[in-house]
């Protein structure tokens, strides 16, 4: 993984994408994709993983809140 860059620097999205894919290596996260085979955790998974424990832990939000909040 490269070094995080300066403040107010603008990193494209597939970079961003492409070290939330390595931590995941990193760290062994692994997923199944839709046709059951291993593969490391995208930010797609991390976001969606976000989202649902925060849905878990938390008993004002209410799932009309979830789409506004992670639009997919």
């Amino acid at each position: 993984m490269s070094a995080t860059p300066e403040p107010n620097i603008q990193v494209p999205v597939d970079t961003v994408g492409s070290w939330i894919v390595d931590s995941g290596k990193a760290a062994g996260v692994k997923v199944d994709d839709k046709d059951g085979t291993e593969m490391s955790a995208s930010a797609h998974d991390l976001r969606g993983a976000f989202g649902t424990r925060w849905g878990d832990d938390c008993p004002a939000w209410k799932p009309e809140r979830a789409g506004a909040a992670f639009p997919h």
